[in-house]
């Protein structure tokens, strides 16, 4: 038993032995690992700093003068310059836009009455050619122009398509005529 004892002694003593001079090395490991993490934190604040969103903490675009909202366009132009990003769909100007949007609606819906076409064709159309007006808006104003004139659906296969209002107005007038 005594001889156990020894040896158990003896491999703790080994062992204590062993750890002494591994602690040596294991330090230097710590502290060029510290010092690479140190390194690696100073480069991910460089980069934190060229990468950090920023944040519109001023007035919207809408809620400027003229001049301010010319500079705060240049500004984000230049920012999307910077990061090369596209720039789609972006228009800039002032309330006249709004009415040529408007006019536009206007001779699109004067072409739909024209050549009867569908509200499916025209929003599958501005789904391919970005520059067009939305179908909604489309959708809006007809409703707007058409809310005091009884529109009905014309009755043959084409989904969608209205009467001719011309075309319409024209059969109405003709009935009250020969009504009287």
């Amino acid at each position: 038993m005594r001889e156990s004892l020894q040896t158990k002694s003896f491999m703790i003593d080994v062992k204590v032995q062993d750890i002494v001079p591994l602690a040596e090395p294991m330090e230097a490991i710590k502290t060029e690992l510290e010092e690479r993490n140190a390194i690696i934190n100073e480069i991910l604040a460089d980069i934190h700093i060229y990468t950090d969103r920023k944040e519109n903490r001023g007035k919207g675009i809408d809620e400027v003068g003229i001049r301010q909202k010319r500079r705060k366009i240049t500004a984000n132009k230049g920012l999307c310059k910077k990061s090369s990003l596209e720039q789609l769909r972006v228009s800039h100007g002032n309330e006249s836009s709004s009415t040529s949007l408007s006019a536009s609606i206007d001779e699109i819906l004067f072409l739909f009455d024209g050549f009867g076409v569908s509200d499916e064709f025209y929003h599958e159309l501005s789904m391919m050619h970005l520059s067009f007006p939305h179908s909604y808006l489309i959708k809006e104003r007809r409703k707007m122009i058409s809310s005091n004139v009884p529109i009905q659906r014309s009755p043959h296969s084409y989904i969608g398509c209205f009467w001719s209002l011309r075309e319409h107005m024209a059969e109405i007038l003709s009935e009250q005529d020969s009504d009287q």
